[in-house]
């Protein structure tokens, strides 16, 4: 069969379209396998809301679960998170790859320390066999990293509906 070489380019430029589109779904899904540390499973990202949504899709067998903002409501990444259970032995040290981090750990009490820009904020959770805890942490920036139209894209985020990690 012979094909023009305009239908040629368009054949070209589809399998090239799904060549690149596989690679960059290639690249998102290796960004959020799970991760092991121990005994601790854990997920981390959520850069764009395309991350976002993949890992609220994979968040059932994570009973702790944690956001990272700015008090503006921006997403953090990059926060050092240290978990520590009852006994205050850590159970996972490490930085998120983006705003949402998802552990899986057993029954008992946690106490989680999160660091960004220069300041720790700590919070507890208890998790049983039928529930666990959602956790939302928050840092003020310092003027020079707020952008003028920060706060209102905040506020259009929060109005569209927008729920976050969780």
């Amino acid at each position: 069969m012979k094909t023009s070489g305009l239908l040629d380019l368009t054949i070209a430029c589809g399998v090239l379209s799904l060549c690149l589109a596989s690679a960059y779904g290639a690249s998102a899904y290796e960004r959020l396998q799970p991760l092991q540390e121990g005994d601790v499973h854990y997920m981390s990202g959520g850069v764009g809301q395309d991350e976002i949504q993949a890992m609220r899709n994979a968040a059932k067998p994570y009973n702790l679960k944690m956001e990272f903002n700015a008090a503006n409501g921006e997403y953090m990444a990059v926060v050092k998170v240290i978990l520590r259970d009852g006994k205050g032995n850590i159970v996972l040290k490490t930085a998120s790859d983006g705003p949402c981090l998802f552990v899986a750990v057993p029954s008992g009490m946690y106490k989680v320390d999160a660091e960004a820009l220069d300041k720790t904020v700590i919070k507890s959770a208890t998790i049983t066999d039928k529930h666990g805890a959602n956790l939302q942490f928050f840092w003020a920036l310092p003027k020079d990293m707020i952008e003028p139209d920060t706060q209102e894209r905040a506020e259009e985020h929060a109005s569209a509906g927008a729920h976050g990690c969780f």
